[in-house]
């Protein structure tokens, strides 16, 4: 029976610790023409696969483990951006448009019959 109780004691640590080296991080990502929330941006812990998107105010919600260093946003037409993760656990991104140039972009009409 002794020996029962200390590894039950013991299981409960180790889980214990597991659950306790995890935190929540949350925040809004907004676009910095208009300021206006950007909803399905992509959330990712950079070099992992752990991530979210950003629900229709641009709010996301994101467990991560004490280990993670730092938050990949990324969306198309916006500049990809990395953000250490700091002591907070809000972090508010505010991402910029991608300018592309457009200017050798060619318009035939091929296959028009009359």
């Amino acid at each position: 029976m002794r020996k029962f109780t200390i590894m039950l004691a013991l299981m409960s640590f180790i889980g214990l610790q597991a659950v306790l080296a995890q935190r929540t991080i949350t925040g809004t990502v907004t676009g910095a023409a208009d300021g206006n929330a950007i909803p399905g941006v992509s959330v990712v812990v950079q070099g992992t696969t752990t991530g979210t998107t950003t629900d229709l105010d641009g709010n996301y919600n994101l467990t991560v483990n004490d280990n993670a260093k730092a938050l990949e946003f990324s969306f198309v037409g916006m500049i990809k951006k990395v953000i250490p993760i700091g002591a907070s656990n809000v972090m508010n991104v505010v991402l910029e448009s991608e300018m592309m140039d457009i200017e050798g972009v060619v318009v035939t009409a091929l296959g028009i019959s009359r």
